[in-house]
C-alpha cells in the first residue's frame, strides 16, 4: 500500500514553478495533527498494548521518533479541537486568540502560520477531517488549497434526503435544521477520512515537489467512536485478541446505558456503568484506531522519502488534545484540564539536525510549534506570537523554564448538572494548578466570571506535584507549603499572559464571528427545501471578558 501511494505521488509529479516571490526558507514542512491522540497510548511515550504487547500500535511514529526528537513534556492549550488548533496556527494562548467557543473564528488581525509561509512564496496546502477545522473558522487563510477529507457536502445532502424520506414514509416528523446539525455531528464520529487525507497529500506533493511547500494534514480517525474495523476488520481484535465480551465502541460518548449515565436532577453526578474488562477492551479499540492513523502517517513519510525530499523536509507530528477513559471520572474530552487531555505527543524530524532519537524532557507548548517551524526555515516570526521557538531546546537538549497555560469554556458538563464548564490551569515542570470559574454577569459585549470552588473537593484550587503525582490523582492539601508556592507561581504567569494578551490587537466583535453553517450544512438544508434556514442554535454567545486574577488562598 505504501509503495502504491508513493508511485501515485511520483506519477502525479509534474514540473512546477512558484509564481511571484521565490521562497527563502531552508526546508519544506509537513505538519501533522492527529485529533484526540493521548501521548501515553503511542510507542514513543512508552505504550505497549495491555493484551498484545508484542504488537506495536505506532510503528511509523516509533520510526519517526528514532530519527528525530521527542518532546516528553508537551502541552496543548485546551481539551478540545477548535481553540487548540487556533493556538497551533497562531502561536497564541486561548486568552489572546479568543476562539474559545464555536461562535468565533480566527481574528483577521492575527497572522496564521500558513499565511507566513504563503507570504514567503511557499506552496501551501491543507487537508482536514473534523468539523472544527472548517473554513468558517478561518483555518483556510494562507492556504492555496484547503480541502475537507470528510463526506462531501453533496453526499451528505443525499444522506439527509434519504433520512427525511424514511421518516416521512413511516409517518414520522420530517427532518428539521436541528436534526441536520445532529446528523452531521454524528457522521463525523464514524466517517472514515484518513484515505482521503492521504489522497490529497499524494496529489499535493506530486504537484509541488520542485517548490518549497508547507503541507498541513489533520487526521480525525482516532476520535471516538472507536470502530477500527471500519478501516481494517483485523483491527477489531488485534490489540485484544482474547476478548470474549460483546462491548463495542459505537456511540461511545453518547451511550447513557452501557458507558456513563447523563446526570439528572435527582442524581446530579454522572455514574459510570461500564465494567473494567469492557473498558480495557475499549482502550484496545482506541489503539486500533491510532494504528490505522499511524499507517497513513507512515504512508506520507514514505511519499516524502520516495520523492527524494526527506533531506529537505521537516516532519512534525502532534495532537490537539487527548481523550479520557474515566481517569478523573468521565470520558471523551472538552471536559477537564487534567493531564490525560492536555499532555500531547510532539515528534519533530529536522533534516541534518543529528537528532537520532533525542528526547527533550522540558516543557514544550502547542503555541511553540509555529515559531519553531519558522525559525528552522529562516523566516520571520509571527508578529503577534506568544509562543517561542524550540530550536534552542533541540540543539542544547535543555529547556528554558517555560510554563504553560490552559483554558476551557463549554456550555455543558458531561459529568454533572451545574453551571457552564469554565476552568483555567497552569503548569511548570514541578506543579500543576487548576481553578474553576462561574459566570457572574455580562451582556452582548462580554461575559464575566468569578472564581468558584472545585465542586467535588471544595478546594479553591486543585494543586498537584507533577514529579510525585504525574497523573494528577492526589491534590495537595491547603496546609501544604507546596500548595501556596504553586499558586503564587501560577499568579505570576497569569499576570504576564494577561498583560501580553491585553496588548494584542483585536477586530470588532462582529468581524470575529464565525458563520453558523458549513458548506455541508447549507447543502443539506437546501436539499430539504430550507433557504437560509436558521440552525439549531441561533443564539450568539458573547466573547469572554478577562477572568479575575487568581486569589491567594487564606494564610
Amino acid at each position: 500500500m505504501r509503495l502504491a501511494y508513493a508511485l501515485l505521488a511520483l506519477a502525479l509529479a509534474v514540473p512546477s514553478f512558484a509564481c511571484g516571490k521565490q521562497p527563502s526558507g531552508k526546508y519544506n514542512v509537513v505538519l501533522i495533527s492527529i485529533d484526540s491522540l493521548r501521548a501515553d497510548r503511542i510507542g514513543p511515550y512508552g505504550h505497549k498494548p495491555e493484551f498484545a504487547p508484542e504488537s506495536p500500535v505506532t510503528p511509523n511514529l516509533d520510526r519517526l521518533a528514532a530519527e528525530g526528537v521527542t518532546f516528553e513534556d508537551a502541552w496543548t492549550t485546551s481539551s478540545w479541537t477548535l481553540p487548540a488548533h487556533v493556538a497551533l496556527m497562531t502561536a497564541l494562548n486561548d486568552r489572546a486568540h479568543g476562539v474559545e467557543h464555536d461562535d468565533f473564528m480566527i481574528d483577521p488581525l492575527h497572522t496564521t502560520l500558513a499565511e507566513a509561509f504563503q507570504k514567503d512564496g511557499y506552496a501551501t496546502g491543507g487537508a482536514y477531517s473534523g468539523p472544527f477545522l472548517d473554513p468558517k473558522y478561518g483555518f483556510e487563510r494562507g492556504f492555496d488549497e484547503y480541502r475537507s477529507g470528510m463526506t462531501s457536502p453533496s453526499e451528505f445532502a443525499e444522506m439527509v434526503k434519504r433520512e427525511d424520506q424514511r421518516r416521512r414514509s413511516q409517518g414520522l416528523p420530517p427532518m428539521q435544521p436541528r436534526d441536520v446539525d445532529q446528523m452531521r455531528d454524528r457522521l463525523s464520529h464514524f466517517d472514515l477520512t484518513s484515505p482521503r487525507i492521504n489522497a490529497f497529500a499524494s496529489k499535493f506533493l506530486g504537484e509541488h515537489e520542485d517548490e518549497r511547500f508547507f503541507l498541513f494534514l489533520h487526521y480525525f480517525d482516532a476520535h471516538y467512536d472507536y470502530l477500527p474495523d471500519r478501516g481494517d476488520p483485523e483491527l477489531a481484535k488485534r490489540y485484544d485478541p482474547d476478548y470474549q465480551g460483546e462491548f463495542h465502541g459505537e456511540n461511545w460518548y453518547f451511550d447513557g446505558e452501557r458507558v456513563l449515565t447523563w446526570p439528572k436532577p435527582e442524581t446530579p453526578w454522572a455514574e459510570r456503568r461500564i465494567g473494567d474488562r469492557d473498558l480495557q477492551h475499549t482502550l484496545a479499540l482506541y489503539d486500533g484506531e491510532i494504528h490505522w492513523v499511524d499507517r497513513h502517517v507512515g504512508e506520507v513519510i514514505d511519499f516524502i522519502t520516495a520523492m527524494g525530499l526527506k533531506d529537505e523536509t521537516i516532519v512534525i507530528v502532534t495532537a490537539d488534545h487527548g481523550d479520557e477513559f474515566f481517569d478523573h471520572g468521565s470520558i471523551g474530552h472538552r471536559s477537564t484540564l487534567h493531564s490525560e487531555l492536555l499532555h500531547i505527543p510532539l515528534i519533530i524530524r529536522v533534516p541534518g539536525a543529528g537528532q537520532s532519537g533525542q528526547r527533550v524532557p522540558s516543557i514544550a507548548r502547542i503555541i511553540d510549534l509555529a515559531p519553531s517551524l519558522l525559525d528552522w526555515c529562516g523566516l520571520p516570526p509571527l508578529p503577534e506570537q506568544q509562543g517561542a521557538s524550540l530550536r534552542g531546546a533541540v540543539e542544547s537538549g535543555q529547556g528554558d523554564g517555560r510554563t504553560t497555560l490552559h483554558r476551557i469554556y463549554a456550555g455543558f458538563n458531561r459529568d454533572r448538572i451545574g453551571p457552564p464548564n469554565v476552568r483555567e490551569a497552569w503548569r511548570d515542570e514541578q506543579f500543576s494548578v487548576i481553578r474553576f470559574l462561574i459566570p457572574s454577569g455580562g451582556d452582548e459585549d462580554g461575559l464575566s466570571f468569578a472564581q468558584w470552588k472545585d465542586p467535588r473537593s471544595g478546594l479553591d484550587y486543585l494543586v498537584y506535584d507533577r514529579v510525585a503525582d504525574p497523573r494528577e490523582f492526589r491534590p495537595l492539601s491547603t496546609d501544604d507549603a507546596r500548595y501556596v508556592e504553586a499558586i503564587e507561581k501560577f499568579r505570576a504567569a497569569w499576570r504576564e499572559c494577561e498583560v501580553r494578551s491585553g496588548l494584542m490587537p483585536h477586530s470588532p466583535i462582529g468581524q470575529r464571528r464565525s458563520e453558523k453553517k458549513s458548506a455541508a450544512d447549507k447543502a443539506a438544508m437546501a436539499a430539504l427545501g430550507y433557504v437560509d434556514a436558521p440552525g439549531a442554535i441561533e443564539q450568539r454567545l458573547p466573547a469572554l471578558l478577562p477572568f479575575p486574577e487568581p486569589a491567594l488562598p487564606p494564610r
